[in-house]
């Protein structure tokens, strides 16, 4: 406390009265001494206090949480739990050593940091609508992953053990590392992002963007489980870079690429601290979905896949595929021109599956391109597509259809059976070696045989296509195939000569053109009782064959009854048409279970001496239903 003499001479711990220099009498100085030993003890308390809760605005040591809400700046190592940065302020940290479990910089403030060695081993740094500047620093946010949102991020010249991950934001990294984090660097939400002279590894995702823009520059993305990964629109410019050693190099879903001068090399399993890579296969070099990419001399070496594009269109330009251990391109329903480009040593060198023709551009594919030292050159899967009718334009289910490709490295075969829509698709290969020099003709034709067997097994029908693959290969293909059809006729009821019961006749036709063997006829009546079954007949017609099968029907009681008569209900036959096997009538028994006197007499009555003429039992045409 500074030194004050009038503040002495009146102080409320000094007896009424005194003077220093002048001691009233009878007043014994020992007095004084107590008064002032219990004065430095409060003092002493006071000042610790103070000391624990000291909120230091500029640089030194600190414990405890710090708030900036001013233009600070720190040269002395600080450690602390928590430290806000907000008011619109900007902390700048330069040359020490920062040791803080969370940093926050709030909208409108920034942060600077120089040549700082920051130590946030279980902590985070984040900020939102704040200016991040980091230059010739160390940060290890090894847990963490620094997050802003609506930031400007720039990192120049720093290693980050950690992530940097933003939203709405713009981000700048140069001459940096980043690494050890679940996504090394990150940008969301219509970012954009420049990595210049950067090297990010040893994360999951190396490099994460959805709805953003990326550019890579004189960089190198290795030992990533993923090293790019871009979806929902993003557009991504990679320039004279490296993408090396990761479990799946770079994958763009739904969105525009450009690569010039760039290698894409390594891809395989067992590649990042997360093992392998996210896509459909493991160990592609680019993996395109729904994408339009552009490829300037970029070299893919020593993936399992050097490039795989699935619904997308490429455009390669003086690209080398070399030693890529399964396919150097992989194309499902893609469009790939190539000019200038060389394929060596691979597997396959191209391999194209598609739902239609292949490339239209494939005379190019081997005129424009170099090829050597491919087990396969190019290797041909189509998608066939077979509908199996019969000649009514009705499905043949369970057909067995069996396709064949042909060319001049072998043949290839599949078989598979039509399902209830009587459809099936097939993939077919065929497989080609063009290295520069062996003269090999193209072969665009394929065989196809279609073979359908009835449900009974008992026939087998065959017919043969050759098809040119300059065709649509979803196609209908229809089987002569001759089929039978039982209809029942008529149904009818007749007394039995006892004159007491009654029989049911069913009058039943083949109309169709092949036999129908080995069928059962069912008859059912029906009461308000319930059903019963009258009888079931084995029936063999051949074509346009009529037969009456008759079924006792005994005595039964007075009332009305529903005649059901039934065809074939186990579905035995593969017939034309079912609609027609089933038929149905009312009929109604007299007292006793004898006829209607008009049913005995045929339909004539005599009353009252005049003959009226009627039918009692009118012919209908059978109702038809559908046995389920």
């Amino acid at each position: 406390m500074p030194h004050n003499p009038s503040m002495l001479h009146n102080h409320p711990m000094l007896p009424t009265g005194h003077n220093i220099g002048n001691h009233r009498k009878g007043y014994n100085p020992r007095d004084i001494l107590k008064v002032n030993m219990k004065q430095v003890a409060l003092a002493f308390i006071l000042c610790m206090m103070l000391c624990v809760f000291y909120i230091p605005s500029a640089a030194g040591d600190a414990e405890g949480d710090i708030v900036i809400t001013v233009d600070t700046t720190w040269t002395q190592d600080i450690d602390a739990s928590a430290v806000e940065v907000t008011n619109g302020s900007t902390l700048t940290i330069v040359g020490c050593i920062l040791n803080v479990t969370s940093f926050t910089v709030q909208p409108g403030s920034s942060l600077v940091m120089e040549s700082v060695q920051a130590i946030m081993q279980y902590g985070k740094l984040d900020g939102s609508g704040a200016t991040l500047d980091v230059r010739n620093s160390t940060l290890n946010i090894k847990n963490e992953t620094m997050l802003f949102a609506n930031s400007t991020i720039t990192i120049h010249n720093s290693i980050l053990n950690g992530g940097v991950y933003a939203y709405h934001s713009e981000i700048t990294i140069v001459d940096t590392t980043i690494g050890g984090a679940y996504i090394g660097v990150g940008a969301s939400h219509g970012s954009t992002l420049s990595l210049e002279r950067a090297k990010i590894s040893g994360s999951s995702f190396g490099v994460y963007i959805v709805s953003s823009n990326l550019n890579i520059s004189n960089s190198t993305i290795e030992d990533n489980s993923n090293g790019v990964y871009a979806v929902s629109g993003s557009m991504v410019d990679v320039f004279d870079s490296e993408v090396k050693s990761n479990g799946d190099g770079i994958a763009v879903k739904t969105g525009r690429l450009l690569i010039e001068r760039s290698s894409i090399s390594s891809s395989s399993p067992g590649c990042g601290p997360a093992g392998c890579g996210s896509g459909m296969e493991t160990g592609i070099g680019l993996d395109l979905l729904n994408s339009n990419a552009t490829l300037r001399t970029v070299q893919f070496n020593n993936n399992n896949i050097g490039l795989k594009a699935v619904e997308s269109d490429v455009v390669l330009d003086g690209c080398l595929l070399d030693g890529n251990n399964w396919y150097g391109i992989l194309s499902e329903d893609s469009t790939i021109e190539s000019t200038g480009s060389t394929f060596t040593n691979n597997y396959e060198a191209v391999l194209s599956r598609m739902r239609r023709i292949p490339w239209a551009a494939d005379p190019a594919l081997r005129q424009d391109n170099m090829f050597s030292g491919n087990n396969y050159s190019y290797v041909q899967e189509w998608k066939l597509n077979i509908r199996a009718v019969d000649n009514h334009g009705r499905p043949v289910v369970k057909a067995t259809v069996v396709a064949e490709t042909v060319s001049s490295m072998g043949k290839g075969q599949m078989t598979r059976s039509t399902d209830a829509n009587g459809e099936v698709e097939l993939l077919l290969t065929t497989s080609h070696l063009f290295d520069n020099g062996t003269g090999e003709t193209y072969n665009h034709t394929l065989n196809v045989s279609k073979t359908a067997t009835d449900a009974t097994a008992r026939t087998t029908y065959i017919v043969t296509e050759k098809i040119v693959l300059q065709d649509n290969l979803a196609r209908n293909i229809v089987l002569p195939i001759d089929y039978p059809d039982v209809e029942i006729r008529s149904i009818s009821v007749r007394t039995k000569s006892n004159g007491t019961e009654l029989e049911i006749v069913a009058e039943i036709h083949n109309r169709g053109v092949a036999a129908a063997l080995e069928f059962v006829v069912k008859a059912v009546v029906e009461d308000s009782g319930g059903q019963t079954i009258i009888g079931m007949v084995m029936v063999n017609l051949t074509a346009n064959q009529t037969r009456e099968i008759v079924f006792d029907w005994g005595s039964p009681d007075r009332g009305t009854y529903t005649i059901i008569i039934e065809a074939d209900p186990d579905n035995i036959l593969y017939e034309v048409e079912r609609d027609n096997n089933i038929a149905t009538r009312t009929y109604v028994v007299g007292e006793d279970g004898k006829l209607p006197l008009a049913q005995l007499l045929g339909g004539v009555v005599l009353m009252a001496g005049v003959f009226l003429l009627y039918r009692t039992v009118k012919k209908q045409k059978p109702d038809v239903g559908m046995k389920m």
